[in-house]
């Protein structure tokens, strides 16, 4: 209900409340159907957009030796490369930021945003990191587009 104002909202309960059980179980059927399919839609979208930003418009970025494209219109395109860091050895991680003076950033778990901060600020910093047996470090480039 989040994404509905507060004059939808009560627009919806007047509808709704004036049905009876059948009227609103037609009602339900029809909008679950419609949710199903745009939901298959947004799923086929966001997978069209991964392929894009993930693989045509890096390489073919590449491929011209581009770094960067402006275009009126559209703004400044550019490839961005992403580092996602995982855990694989929950105990073996926990023991290594205890060792190392990093127990902060465990909070039950180790969140994998806060992980993969953690692990970038480290390798930039040129400190150590859990061994590759404790962690998985993933990367990959993206195409972003920013505002000329």
């Amino acid at each position: 209900m989040a994404d509905l104002t507060d004059e939808r909202v009560a627009q919806l309960l007047s509808q709704w409340g004036a049905m009876g059980l059948k009227d609103l179980a037609v009602e339900f059927k029809q909008l679950k159907e419609r949710w199903v399919a745009e939901k298959a839609i947004s799923t086929q979208t966001n997978s069209e957009f991964e392929l894009l930003s993930r693989m045509v418009i890096p390489k073919a970025m590449e491929e011209q030796g581009l770094t960067k494209f402006t275009a009126d219109g559209i703004g400044t395109l550019r490839v961005d490369n992403k580092v996602s860091v995982s855990q694989l050895d929950k105990e073996a991680l926990f023991k290594w930021l205890k060792e190392n003076g990093h127990p902060d950033i465990i909070k039950g778990s180790v969140n994998a945003s806060t992980l993969t901060s953690f692990v970038k600020a480290q390798v930039a910093q040129g400190e150590p990191i859990p061994d590759l047996d404790v962690i998985k470090i993933s990367s990959y480039d993206v195409a972003v587009i920013t505002k000329a």
